[in-house]
């Protein structure tokens, strides 16, 4: 299934944080019948693998700030996708959760995926997940969160928090970057689920734009073209760093 249709499937499911039964039903069914083996917590997390590691896991959350009962949108010229209710869009972070499933699709490919819930609420999904599911990590080599605003971001650090000290596995997610010519740079940012995982795991981390922006405002949008880029770049990232 085509990178916009699964994004515009996933902005029609209302799911606030603590609400998000539905969309993960949905992602469930989705890698379940991509071939993967998947596993849905008592909170609803959607965890799932497919092939033999070790795995860069790519995590997208499930929850948004969209108003549960006013979804709807409309695709502008020039591929921008915007509200057509006035609610936040949902953008953050269903961008993330469509680019995961869209690589999913591709039956070859080794790949694991965390979707997350209620990251908007303090990151309760991931955190809960990660120390109930030590072993599930076993096999992964690093966490790339499909969940930063913008075109080209690589989070690097969170307040005093280093993401990948070592520095192997960002140089690996900024140079697939650069071959898919996204403006790549480092910033610091601010709390997602990335640091969750860093500080539960010790695993390399990294957070990258998705192609989302204005996040929680009635005037979020998603461009189209900046998600089609990232697709790529996480492909690359995918291809390239398997193992760091």
């Amino acid at each position: 299934m085509r990178l916009d249709r699964i994004l515009f499937r996933l902005l029609t499911f209302p799911s606030p944080p603590g609400g998000e039964g539905v969309v993960s039903s949905f992602c469930a069914g989705f890698l379940a019948g991509c071939g993967f083996d998947v596993k849905v917590d008592r909170l609803g997390n959607v965890a799932a693998k497919r092939g033999n590691g070790p795995f860069i896991l790519l995590v997208a959350h499930l929850d948004d700030w969209g108003h549960p009962k006013k979804r709807g949108f409309r695709v502008l010229p020039g591929g921008l996708v915007v509200s057509a209710t006035g609610s936040p869009l949902g953008g953050d972070d269903k961008c993330g959760v469509a680019l995961a499933l869209s690589l999913a699709c591709d039956p070859r490919r080794p790949l694991a995926v965390l979707l997350t819930v209620q990251e908007e609420s303090g990151g309760l999904g991931c955190r809960e997940f990660v120390r109930e599911n030590t072993e599930w990590f076993a096999d992964v080599s690093a966490c790339l969160v499909l969940d930063r605003r913008g075109e080209g971001d690589v989070v690097a650090r969170i307040g005093t928090h280093i993401l990948d000290p070592g520095g192997s596995f960002r140089r690996r997610v900024m140079e697939a970057g650069a071959a898919e010519e996204v403006p790549v740079r480092l910033v610091d940012g601010a709390f997602s689920d990335v640091l969750t995982l860093r500080l539960l795991t010790g695993l390399p981390a990294a957070n990258i734009s998705v192609g989302y922006h204005l996040p929680h405002t009635a005037g979020e949008y998603v461009s189209l073209p900046h998600l089609r880029r990232a697709r790529r770049w996480v492909r690359r990232v995918l291809d390239t760093a398997r193992g760091v």
